[in-house]
């Protein structure tokens, strides 16, 4: 007798991953095994999320993981050094593909590292009824240094910027950066958490009440790129005297909206601007 027998989802789950590697600690002309540093391995999954294992490195910076396989969450390393979260690339979910040259880095802190603003991309919607009308900037700052730049004291800011007066509505998505690190003081937006070397981005969006038809972006440091998005014909751009734009584009595209939203567990933001025209893959990210 011939007895076919059908494999459970959990079979299909069976095994165990590896997550091995090393801390290296970055300091300002060198880069050093990070003996004796916490790590922590998350789970990040649609059903629940956080710790599940923890360990210290060794002598040299080393730690092993073992754990059960399950391809559909996402697993990421951790490591705190003076204050600051670092966190690792995703884990690899293959047990067939151990991830075993995981690098995690830390970093020395300084509150004199410098940091620049790479990007804003600003969009302005149509009015609403009211008249209103919302905003969505996006930026980028990059630190380019060895340190991550922290402030100074409890009250000072790592970086701030201006936005029009008197909006409304203020919410912000501090993206890679802790929960808290974004707040608004008058027209000033502070960024008070460590900024990490490379490049962070950060979201904000507020409403411009009222019927004004103008608003004003200040501009108080320079920025490698800047995008202006409207969703309205008729506009006109006025710039500070001796500036003028590198490049003036307007494309008229039906689309649902400027702004695509996600909620994929594996990306650190769930709002983008597509800039593609025309791109064969249509990604849910960006369409």
């Amino acid at each position: 007798m011939l007895v076919l027998l059908a494999a459970s989802p959990l079979a299909a789950q069976a095994g165990t991953l590896v997550a091995a590697g090393r801390v290296v600690r970055i300091t300002s002309s060198d880069t050093l095994p990070a003996a004796g540093a916490d790590v922590v391995l998350h789970r990040i999954g649609r059903d629940r999320q956080g710790p599940i294992d923890s360990l210290r490195t060794d002598a040299a910076g080393r730690f092993r993981f073992h754990f059960p396989a399950d391809t559909a969450a996402l697993y990421l390393l951790t490591s705190r050094h003076h204050g600051v979260q670092y966190f690792s690339e995703p884990v690899h979910t293959n047990p067939a593909r151990p991830d075993t040259g995981l690098v995690l880095a830390v970093h020395d802190t300084s509150s004199l590292q410098p940091v620049s603003l790479a990007a804003r991309s600003i969009v302005v919607s149509a009015p609403g009824a009211d008249g209103a009308r919302s905003v969505v900037e996006l930026l980028a700052l990059r630190n380019d240094g060895p340190r991550t730049r922290v402030p100074a004291d409890s009250a000072e800011a790592v970086w701030r910027w201006r936005i029009p007066r008197g909006v409304v509505g203020f919410t912000a998505d501090p993206g890679e950066l802790s929960t808290g690190a974004i707040d608004l003081h008058g027209d000033t937006v502070l960024v008070i958490a460590a900024l990490p070397p490379g490049l962070r981005e950060i979201t904000i969006e507020y409403l411009l009440p009222g019927r004004k038809g103008e608003a004003q972006f200040p501009f108080d440091e320079g920025a490698a790129s800047v995008n202006l998005l409207v969703e309205e014909r008729d506009v006109s751009l006025a710039l500070p005297a001796g500036l003028r734009p590198d490049s003036a584009t307007v494309i008229e595209e039906r689309v649902k909206s400027i702004l695509s939203a996600n909620d994929s567990p594996d990306l650190t933001f769930d709002l983008s601007i597509n800039p593609y025209r025309g791109c064969e893959h249509g990604c849910v990210y960006c369409f």
